[in-house]
């Protein structure tokens, strides 16, 4: 497992796209919610809307870590001072 995400931060960018994903779909049932009970006065139902904005929240959050992860990463990777690529052989003539 550790091989798995010791050399790439390739989590860390599905993390931030499923957050997004997540709060995207979320959000449409909330919008439908709001203007359900805007424009034809209907209750809140309970259990719809808590998932939906727990949904919400959690999305948020999951976009927040990833992109907090790959701000992390790129300062780990740049106090390695490791070069960008390595040169294999090198021809001098003198």
């Amino acid at each position: 497992m550790k091989v798995l995400f010791s050399f790439t931060t390739a989590p860390l960018n599905v993390a931030t796209v499923l957050g997004l994903i997540i709060s995207v779909i979320s959000f449409i049932p909330i919008l439908f919610i709001v203007l359900k009970t805007l424009l034809f006065g209907d209750p809140v139902e309970g259990w719809p809307s808590t998932i939906s904005i727990i949904l919400f929240v959690s999305g948020i959050q999951l976009f927040t870590i990833g992109i907090l992860g790959q701000y992390i990463s790129r300062i780990y990777l740049e106090t390695k001072k490791r070069p960008f690529y390595l040169i294999k052989e090198t021809n001098i003539d003198d």
